[in-house]
């Protein structure tokens, strides 16, 4: 090997130690941006992994087909949840071709009881309606009322719907989604989950949400 070509190859050793150091430094931009991308298609993966072969029809509310969506984390108990979904009507005008998907953060009893019913009114395409009736819900509803929400809701079938909430096709739904939730590390809600954006926990207005929405879901 000449003096020349030991020379080139000890120059491409030094540039390439001086790129990984500048991308290793704490200030990094090109640092934060590796590691944000990597959080965000570690996301993507696991939501795809927990999805996979699940009805995703239960959890829309928007367009049936939508083109670009929104992973919202939602519980029943959270007061700024509320305040989402009372926007989501006017954030989905927006682009029809356009749906968000639920997934269930349970914290209390009620709102596991709550989401339950949510799953099963999306079952029949009762999502919306019933997502905004559990948000104004004071206290718990008895059992024995549960028949009466599906008419009023006028769902086309109340049998379905009460058998749906305690089978066990649900409980799986909600355990996978406790289970799909610890392992994103979602503790808060609403929480917004977005291939391209990664994971936003707390309330943003809707215009800080449009570019959240992606056609990569």
């Amino acid at each position: 090997m000449s003096a020349l070509e030991r020379f080139s190859r000890l120059t491409g050793v030094a540039f390439l130690a001086l790129a990984v150091m500048i991308i290793l430094l704490p200030g990094s931009n090109l640092r934060r941006w590796i590691k944000t991308w990597t959080h965000s298609r570690s996301a993507r993966l696991i939501v795809e992994d927990s999805l996979s072969g699940r009805p995703m029809e239960s959890r829309l509310i928007g367009s049936r087909r939508p083109t670009e969506r929104l992973f919202v984390v939602t519980d029943y108990s959270c007061g700024y949840c509320a305040m989402f979904a009372d926007s989501v009507v006017d954030l989905l005008a927006k682009d029809s071709s356009r749906a968000i998907v639920l997934l269930f953060h349970q914290s209390t009893d009620w709102s596991q009881t709550a989401a339950r019913a949510a799953l099963c009114a999306g079952n029949q395409g009762y999502l919306e309606s019933m997502d905004r009736f559990l948000f104004s819900v004071i206290d718990s509803i008895p059992e024995s009322q549960w028949g009466e929400v599906a008419r009023q809701l006028e769902l086309p079938s109340a049998a379905a719907f009460l058998e749906c909430r305690h089978s066990e096709a649900v409980n799986s739904e909600l355990a996978s989604d406790s289970s799909l939730l610890e392992v994103l590390g979602v503790a808060g809600t609403p929480a917004f989950l977005s291939i391209g954006k990664g994971l936003r926990i707390g309330l943003l207005p809707n215009a800080a949400l449009d570019p959240w929405f992606d056609s990569r879901n």
